[in-house]
């Protein structure tokens, strides 16, 4: 829980949390399926100021071009001796789990479990700098315009969605 007077709750500096901090698992989750997004729905809790923007509890589906689906769900209800951040991916027979992005468990097959414990919790910031750096030296950018582009409409779209009770497209058309 942040409190209401903190800067990411205020809506012109901060824009809230989903702006300010749940644009993150939008750009992971387009990252790990290696795909835009097409669709978006949000739902979440209804309490304190009733602004969409500010409601930092709700739940997220993405869709993606490749067929992939994302469930976000962005709480500040929890408790905090729970770690902060977990992450499950399931495809073609294969499972793995993010534990605060300080280990890592892989599953196959009906019995194999492997975890993976790193030495320090890693969320890749360095190695996006350092793949920002080497967009700079060779003009081939980390990310396309595009996925950015993309990624920052699915966040924003987030926060119609709540508002709209819907699911909306998310289409650089309606950009222009």
């Amino acid at each position: 829980m942040i409190p209401s007077d903190h800067w990411i709750q205020d809506p012109e500096v901060g824009g809230g949390r989903m702006i300010g901090e749940g644009c993150h698992f939008v750009d992971l989750a387009s990252a790990l399926v290696a795909s835009n997004p097409t669709k978006v729905m949000a739902m979440g809790t209804r309490k304190g100021n009733g602004s969409a923007l500010l409601n930092d509890n709700l739940t997220i589906i993405l869709s993606f071009a490749d067929g992939s689906i994302a469930n976000i769900t962005y709480t500040a209800d929890g408790s905090k001796a729970q770690e902060k951040e977990f992450v499950e991916m399931f495809g073609g027979g294969l499972s793995a789990s993010i534990n605060d992005f300080k280990d890592v468990t892989l599953f196959s097959g009906d019995f194999d479990k492997k975890v993976k414990k790193l030495p320090a919790q890693n969320k890749g910031q360095k190695e996006m700098l350092d793949a920002w750096i080497e967009g700079l030296k060779t003009g081939k950018p980390a990310i396309s315009i595009d996925t950015i582009l993309l990624n920052s409409l699915a966040t924003i779209q987030t926060i119609e969605s709540l508002t709209l009770g819907a699911a909306l497209d998310v289409n650089l058309a309606i950009l222009k």
